[in-house]
């Protein structure tokens, strides 16, 4: 290159340099790593508090040690799917809209081939039959439970966040009381409010399905009453959440404990190399 042109050219060079090594730096790592401590009340008592770990990264989610036996949860969204991944037995399940849709179908085929059975029965004996199916399926859909978002207006600071609270009523009944901190104020706020919103689309979808079909009709939105299902409606994450019990009782509490930028493999989001697929039952 002549020398004029090089000198002409030096400062975009820099530039240019700088450019390239910032787009490195931001891609240098993957996702996001949350540690929640979850503290149980039994009889008006804390229990030991427990951690769970959670992974974002590019809407996926995982959240690790929910249970004693250290199963882990994987939202999968390229795939749409669930995972229940279980340690000890060294499998999983996957739960998406597809397999939902082959158990709803296979719900109104069995109902329908007991219909047809009954049908040949003597009146008496299918009178008994049908009383006993009554007593363990309803014959019209449960009334589904009324969730709202309180804003209560009330603020406060926990850690180094600044949080408002926010309630999740059922049918009037407090069932979680969130303190939430801006989006903007969290890591990998962006990713985590997109992982979220996926997640909770996947259960709308499964809910919908399953509307479809008898089994519809014995299944209440549970899922709507976690704080998940009203992300985009809560604008901003809970850095302490507590849960409730029909009783007004407090239950649980999390609290969000610390997070960082990190770089997350791929095979998180995936069930174990080894693990044998579970077929979900009726």
């Amino acid at each position: 290159m002549p020398m004029n042109l090089t000198i002409h050219f030096a400062p975009l060079l820099r530039r240019s340099s700088l450019g390239i090594a910032l787009l490195l730096v931001s891609n240098a790592f993957g996702g996001y790593s949350y540690t929640l401590e979850q503290t149980d009340i039994r009889n008006g008592k804390k229990q030991p508090a427990k951690s769970i770990r959670m992974l974002i990264d590019d809407s996926n989610i995982k959240m690790a040690g929910l249970d004693e036996e250290n199963g882990e949860m994987i939202f999968d969204s390229e795939k749409e799917a669930m995972l229940m991944v279980d340690h000890q037995r060294k499998s999983y399940l996957q739960l998406d809209k597809k397999t939902i849709e082959q158990l709803a179908q296979k719900m109104t085929e069995a109902m329908a081939e007991m219909e047809k059975q009954l049908a040949s029965v003597p009146p008496a004996q299918r009178q008994m039959m049908e009383s006993m199916l009554k007593g363990r399926m309803p014959a019209a859909p449960v009334e589904q439970p009324k969730v709202e978002v309180k804003r209560t207006g009330k603020k406060d600071t926990i850690g180094d966040y600044k949080v408002e609270r926010v309630d999740v009523l059922i049918d009037g009944r407090k069932a979680n009381e969130l303190w939430l901190a801006d989006w903007s104020e969290v890591k990998g706020s962006e990713e985590m409010a997109g992982s979220f919103q996926a997640m909770s689309q996947l259960f709308a979808k499964i809910r919908a399905t399953f509307a479809q079909s008898p089994m519809g009709r014995m299944m209440p939105n549970q899922d709507r009453s976690n704080w998940f299902a009203h992300v985009s409606e809560l604008q901003g994450f809970p850095i302490l959440s507590r849960e409730f019990d029909a009783a007004g009782k407090l239950v649980s509490e999390t609290t969000l404990a610390g997070s960082e930028e990190t770089d997350i493999p791929a095979a998180e989001f995936k069930a174990p190399k080894g693990y044998k697929k579970q077929k979900m039952k009726m």
